[in-house]
């Protein structure tokens, strides 16, 4: 006991301090190794991150952009179409987009039990059944269109339906001011705004200009937050002044129904052109389709522009044009007299409705005679006849618009026989649009002057033309045509009494290769007579009311339209 160390008190203290000074070196060891990694790592960082800036910065930038840079087309709203007084035809209004996600949709419980969704279908006025079966349709894809350019929708109370999985878009979409009146004419376009038919296809490349392309930085939410640079350049798009008087469209379109419905017939078409200009004022198609229905841009027979595009056997209407070429010729005169009692060529019996032992020329104009125009035309050559009809613009196309026909017409060096050349003198063996037979009144109108036509307004009265026959030949055969009296109309306290020139046709129609007894009314004329500013064919197809001669079916409707569009000038 006596040999033992003895510690003192303060042993136990210099114990615990010697521990802890061990134990804080440690600390301050694992510190030191831990900053040097530290500092070895940001080291290492930072020679790497200077090495790809100066050694491979090419290579990293690229990788970045591949992430971060999108090529963006520069897009314009589609320009706007106008008629000659300025009034709108073509517009763009604000739509809405419905789209969803199927595999967020699908992530709920079934749709049809929705309440929310019950509402939807009906402001989408589509069945909630066909909502759901589009949807299961699509159950592996991220996105589906519901409808696309809705107008009218009642977007406020759609977004407060909170339906997840759904998305709303705002987009422009086509709108038509005259509906159904002008439909045919200026055509359509589709979701994308591209013209499927009419003007609007015509003309495409000018309403929509060209896109051009941008390049873009994208956010991490496919937000632009930078554009780079332009690709390539964009040509902006243009608005259109069309030629036509949207008010006179407007009139014939709802004339030329009334008189379809009254003669039961299968359809009408009609064309109206400024005599002086050139210019197309009116092209009508009855029955013609609403372009602005809730899901539209699908072009149907009855948005196809029938007045460039269906071809008919012209009939009599062509006979006037016969009679001009055989007094410039001299083939006849104003005073000669023609027999039309009826005659056969080889095994073919020509004739007329009604019998007359002989007529004068102008007499053959105004009683249609078949007899009497296939006498004349059998004087002529077969390059003089068909020279005739190649000049009033026969063959070839009126004004090159899309969808638009030249019609059936054979070469000026095809050697016709005797019963072709009887048969193209009265309009058969041959195919022309209503604009061509329109386009070679107006030269008649013109006094034998040719213009080119024009869908577009004119600045100037100025337009390509070519005489192709005598003034004063022309006016004597105007003189010879049937004349028909139209409204007396004030002007400048004087009251004018107009008249109309016109010649009837009534032309039966081909079914598989024959005739049947099927007919094609038409009337085509000039007016006022005494100064002819106007050339209006109506044609009506397929009268079944019991009528179907021209002057008893069309007649009557161009005698309508004519006086309206003389009020409408006078206005």
């Amino acid at each position: 006991m006596y040999g033992a160390e003895r510690k003192g008190p303060y042993h136990n203290l210099i114990s615990k301090d010697s521990h802890s000074y061990k134990e804080q070196k440690k600390l301050e060891s694992r510190f030191l190794i831990v900053l040097s990694i530290f500092l070895i790592c940001i080291i290492v960082i930072l020679l790497r991150a200077g090495y790809l800036q100066i050694f491979d910065s090419e290579k990293l930038v690229k990788f970045h952009n591949v992430f971060s840079l999108r090529t963006k087309k520069i897009q314009h709203d589609r320009g706007l179409i106008f008629d000659r007084n300025g009034k709108k035809l073509a517009v763009n209004l604000v739509s809405y987009s419905i789209a969803v996600d199927p595999k967020i949709i699908l992530k709920f419980s079934d749709i049809r039990e929705q309440k929310n969704w019950k509402k939807l279908s009906i402001e989408l006025k589509i069945p909630i059944e066909r909502i759901y079966h589009k949807i299961m349709s699509s159950k592996n894809l991220r996105f589906v269109y519901l409808v696309r350019r809705a107008v009218g929708l009642d977007i406020s109370s759609i977004v407060k339906m909170k339906i997840s999985g759904l998305y709303i878009f705002k987009e422009l979409r086509r709108y038509y001011p005259y509906g159904k009146f002008s439909s045919s004419l200026l055509g359509l376009t589709n979701i994308d705004h591209i013209g499927i038919e009419g003007i609007e296809k015509s003309f495409d490349l000018t309403l929509n200009g060209i896109e051009g392309q941008k390049i873009v930085r994208v956010g991490r939410s496919r937000e632009t937050i930078e554009e780079i640079s332009v690709v390539k350049q964009n040509t902006l798009p243009q608005n259109l002044t069309l030629s036509i008087d949207s008010e006179i469209q407007s009139v014939i379109y709802k004339t030329l129904e009334y008189h379809i419905s009254k003669n039961q017939a299968k359809l009408g078409i009609s064309v109206l052109l400024d005599v002086n200009t050139g210019e197309i004022l009116s092209m009508v198609s009855v029955p013609s389709t609403n372009p602005n229905g809730y899901f539209y841009g699908r072009p149907t027979k009855s948005t196809r522009n029938r007045a460039i595009s269906d071809l008919f056997e012209p009939g009599s209407t062509v006979k006037p044009m016969i009679v001009i070429k055989a007094l410039d010729k001299n083939t006849v005169s104003q005073n000669s007299i023609i027999s039309t009692k009826p005659y056969k060529i080889g095994k073919h019996l020509i004739k007329d409705v009604k019998t007359y032992d002989c007529s004068s020329i102008s007499e053959i104009l105004q009683r249609s005679s078949n007899v009497g125009s296939s006498k004349i035309a059998l004087m002529m050559s077969s390059k003089e006849l068909l020279d005739t009809y190649l000049k009033f613009g026969f063959g070839k196309f009126s004004v090159g618009l899309f969808g638009e026909k030249k019609g059936r017409f054979p070469s000026i060096e095809k050697k016709l026989s005797p019963i072709e050349k009887a048969t193209f003198s009265f309009g058969y063996g041959f195919m022309i649009t209503p604009l061509q037979l329109a386009q070679s009144y107006a030269s008649i109108g013109s006094y034998g002057i040719f213009r080119t036509l024009s869908i577009l307004k004119k600045n100037s009265e100025l337009s390509l033309e070519k005489r192709i026959f005598p003034t004063e030949i022309v006016q004597k055969v105007v003189n010879m045509m049937k004349h028909i009296s139209l409204k007396e109309i004030k002007r400048l306290k004087k009251t004018i009494r107009y008249e109309a020139a016109i010649k009837t046709g009534t032309i039966k129609k081909v079914d598989h290769g024959s005739y049947v007894n099927k007919y094609i009314s038409c009337t085509a004329g000039i007016a006022p007579t005494y100064c002819p500013k106007y050339s209006l064919v109506v044609i009506i197809d397929e009268p079944s009311s019991g009528k179907y001669y021209g002057n008893l079916v069309t007649t009557p409707a161009f005698t309508e339209i004519m006086n309206k569009i003389l009020e409408i000038s006078a206005s």
